[in-house]
C-alpha cells in the first residue's frame, strides 16, 4: 500500500472492502438457501430485521435529534427511496427475468454510475487514473463472469430484468453521492435505523399489493435464515461501514470498492459451496483489486 495513504484513508478502504465482503458473503447465502420467496416481501423483512436490530441502540439519539430529522426530512425520504427501497425493489424483480450473469455485469457498471452521479451533483471530476483503474476493474468483473471464456459474453442478450438492474444501479450511484449531505451530528448507526424505517414504511404498501395477488413467503428454517442474516447482519454492518468510507474518502473513490463483490462471491462460494478455483478467478482478482486500488486512490488524490 502506498505510503502516501493516510491513517484515515487505509481506515475507510478497510471498512469498504469489510462492506463488499458482506454484501459479497449474500451470494452464498442466497445458494445456501432454498429461495421461494416474492421479491417485495424478501425487501420488507429484511429491513423490518434491521429496525428490530437497531432501534434499541438508536431510539434515544433519534428522539434527541428529532429537530434535525424534521428539518432534513426531504433528504432523509430521498435517500431512503433511492437506497434501500429502489435499488433492493429494482434488483429483486429484475433477478425474475433475467441471468445472474447480467445481473453481474450490470452491477459492474455501479462505479461509473457512482462517478457520474458525482459529476452531475456535485460537479466531481475524474481523473484518467481513475478511469484506467475503473476499466481494469471492470475488465476483471467481466473475466470471473465469463468464466475466462469471452464466448459466454457474446452469447448474452439484454432483457427486461436487465434494465431494471441497470435502474437499480443508477439509483445506488445517485444514493451513494446523496449521503454526503446527510444530517449533520447524526451517527451512522442512527442514520441508519432512519433510513430503514423509511424503507419499512414505503415497502409496507407495495408488500400488502404483492401479497394481495397471492404471493406469501414459506415459512422455512432456510428462508427465515436468510432474511435474518440479510438484515441482522449483512444490511446492518455494510451500510455501516459503507457510510463510514463515504465519509472518509468520498462518494467517487468509495463506489469503486463495487467491484470487489464478485470477487468475495467468487471465493466465499469457492470456500463454503465446494466450487472448484479456477486460473480465471485469479486473473479476474488481480484485475480488479488493481484497478479499485488505483481507481480509489487517484480519485482520493483529487
Amino acid at each position: 500500500m502506498s505510503p502516501s495513504l493516510s491513517r484515515t484513508t487505509v481506515l475507510a478502504y478497510l471498512s469498504l472492502t469489510g462492506a463488499m465482503f458482506l454484501w459479497g458473503s449474500n451470494v452464498v447465502a442466497a445458494r445456501l438457501s432454498v429461495i421461494d420467496m416474492p421479491p417485495i416481501g424478501v425487501s420488507f423483512w429484511r429491513w423490518v430485521t434491521v429496525v428490530v436490530v437497531l432501534l434499541p441502540f438508536t431510539w434515544r439519539e433519534i428522539v434527541h435529534a428529532w429537530p434535525t430529522l424534521r428539518a432534513y426530512w426531504r433528504m432523509l425520504v430521498t435517500l431512503a427511496i433511492l437506497g434501500p427501497v429502489i435499488f433492493n425493489a429494482l434488483v429483486y424483480v429484475g433477478l425474475q427475468t433475467t441471468t445472474a450473469i447480467n445481473s453481474a455485469i450490470a452491477n459492474g457498471t455501479a462505479p461509473a454510475a457512482t462517478v457520474l452521479a458525482a459529476y452531475l451533483i456535485t460537479r466531481e471530476t475524474v481523473a484518467w487514473q481513475t478511469a484506467f483503474g475503473m476499466a481494469a476493474a471492470f475488465v476483471g468483473v467481466l473475466v470471473i463472469i465469463a468464466r475466462g471464456d469471452p464466448a459466454v459474453l457474446a452469447t448474452l442478450t439484454v432483457r427486461e430484468g436487465d434494465i431494471l438492474i441497470l435502474l437499480a444501479v443508477v439509483s445506488w450511484g445517485t444514493y451513494t453521492v446523496l449521503l454526503k449531505y446527510r444530517p449533520p451530528g447524526l451517527s451512522s448507526l442512527a442514520l441508519v435505523a432512519v433510513l430503514m424505517v423509511i424503507g419499512v414504511a414505503a415497502f409496507a404498501p407495495l408488500y400488502a399489493w404483492e401479497m394481495s395477488r397471492g404471493r406469501f413467503i414459506a415459512i422455512t428454517p432456510s428462508n427465515l435464515a436468510l432474511i435474518i442474516y440479510a438484515g441482522a447482519v449483512i444490511s446492518v454492518f455494510a451500510n455501516l461501514l459503507f457510510i463510514r468510507g463515504i465519509l472518509a474518502i468520498g462518494s467517487s473513490a468509495a463506489g469503486q470498492f463495487n467491484n470487489l463483490i464478485p470477487i468475495f462471491g467468487s471465493a466465499l462460494s469457492v470456500l463454503f459451496l465446494d466450487e472448484a478455483f479456477e486460473l480465471y478467478h485469479l486473473a479476474g482478482m488481480v484485475f480488479v483489486l488493481a484497478g479499485v486500488y488505483w481507481a480509489a486512490e487517484a480519485t482520493t488524490r483529487t
